[in-house]
């Protein structure tokens, strides 16, 4: 009985109180924990662990209630996603929130991750670098791309390089920079017939198709040195893209019914950065 008694005016001062302080005496907030003195005791908050299959079985009780919520998803989705799930293709904390509008404007709720390892790739070459047919056609012309060979100075970020392709880490918003520039002397300038430009395609993990994500026509420009003529073409595409696990991107030229060994010495500079 006296424990009984002890739990219930326990819990009355924790009502009245409104802050829990865990190893301190004086919360400053609603809650504010301490770490342990004790050299034993490991420090830290952990929040409830379970896999994102188990948690989209769950769906239906996230709603607004639920807003903030936060959960450590400890294995990805090995099936196919909910509305409120898609985002759930790692490990890691997700929170949720229950105001997010999905695309049919009628469905509510969304897991975002909270922390994610930023993704960073940049390379750049200034000479000898080479482009190979791939085999594949994009706008009636065959794709031609850049070789990750040692002329093209992989600066960091060499991990996500398999294959001559950049394999996508994670799921997410990422900014890509590419641009390339033909030219290093005396060279002719584009037929006006010719359409080539630069390209960049996306294979999905389990497909084997290139699809095209991005093209932007080359510009052709003309620089005065002394009395010769420098014909530089080039082009640049900076974008952000939607990217899955697993996709591989290949950089390259679109020839546009154009022999692009006429246009001279190649210069290329390549960035992927993961915003979110």
């Amino acid at each position: 009985m006296k424990t009984i008694y002890f739990l219930i005016f326990g819990l009355l001062f924790i009502n009245i109180k409104s802050q829990i302080g865990i190893n301190t005496q004086k919360p400053l907030a609603n809650l504010e924990v301490h770490k342990s003195s004790l050299l034993t005791i490991p420090d830290g908050i952990i929040p409830p662990r379970t896999t994102a299959d188990s948690l989209k079985m769950k769906d239906q009780l996230y709603g607004p209630p639920q807003n903030g919520a936060f959960i450590h998803i400890v294995a990805p989705l090995a099936s196919p996603a909910s509305p409120k799930t898609q985002n759930m293709t790692s490990s890691g904390y997700y929170i949720y929130d229950a105001h997010y509008t999905h695309a049919d404007k009628n469905t509510k709720g969304l897991w975002k991750k909270m922390f994610s390892d930023p993704s960073a790739f940049a390379a750049k070459g200034v000479s000898g670098l080479s482009l190979v047919s791939s085999g594949t056609e994009f706008l009636g012309s065959d794709f031609k791309i850049l070789q990750f060979n040692a002329q093209l100075e992989q600066e960091m970020g060499q991990e996500f390089v398999k294959d001559n392709q950049y394999v996508v880490p994670e799921t997410g918003l990422y900014a890509i920079n590419y641009s390339l520039r033909f030219g290093d002397g005396l060279t002719k300038d584009v037929p006006a017939s010719a359409k080539p430009g630069l390209a960049i395609s996306r294979t999905s993990d389990a497909g084997k198709v290139p699809t095209l994500l991005d093209h932007v026509l080359l510009a052709n420009g003309t620089i005065p040195v002394i009395a010769t003529k420098v014909s530089l073409t080039e082009g640049r595409i900076d974008h952000i893209y939607n990217l899955k696990t697993g996709e591989k991107l290949n950089f390259g030229v679109v020839t546009g019914g154009m022999d692009l060994s006429v246009l001279g010495d190649i210069s290329t500079e390549i960035s992927i950065y993961k915003i979110r």
